[in-house]
């Protein structure tokens, strides 16, 4: 069942959806969506901050520093960004992906001194490994991850 809202304009430049609901609002050449709570859900789409477009180029979350940990899948460092520099890797640790949305897409640059284990959330694999096992990420590399599944990932190369 839809939703219907009346948008009830309160000047020129911004329009009102219900009561207390989102605001849009024009401002030179830009449209602005405000939300009373600061995040933005349009279907698939969550939005808790901003998403910035610079010069016709959108910019990923990153993450810089990362210092893998864990021996195993179930204690490695949690991925939370786009792009992800891993600095610090010490001999057998690693990092695990949040669970996977068909079409994410999630980049690993290992700069530390070890080769790095990346991990599928539970119940995942990447390429032809076997559920659950660590993909390994030579010292000095950087690859794409991109989740063809909900529990399936494929290395760009």
């Amino acid at each position: 069942m839809a939703v219907v809202y009346n948008i009830k304009g309160t000047s020129e430049s911004e329009f009102q959806i219900g009561k207390s609901g989102p605001k849009l609002v024009k401002s030179s050449n830009d449209l602005e969506i405000q939300t009373p709570g600061g995040a933005l859900n349009v279907g698939n789409l969550d939005v808790d901050g901003n998403i910035t477009k610079l010069d016709g180029y959108y910019i990923a979350s990153s993450a810089t520093n990362i210092t893998s940990s864990g021996t195993d899948q179930a204690s490695a460092e949690p991925i939370l960004k786009e792009l992800n520099v891993v600095a610090t890797v010490g001999s057998g640790t690693g990092v695990i992906f949040p669970s996977s949305i068909i079409g994410m897409r999630i980049t690993i640059v290992n700069t530390g001194a070890n080769s790095l284990l990346v991990y599928p959330a539970t119940g995942g694999a990447i390429n032809a490994l076997a559920t659950n096992a660590g993909y390994s990420l030579a010292s000095g590399q950087s690859t794409d991850f991109i989740a063809i599944s909900s529990t399936q990932w494929m290395t760009l190369s």
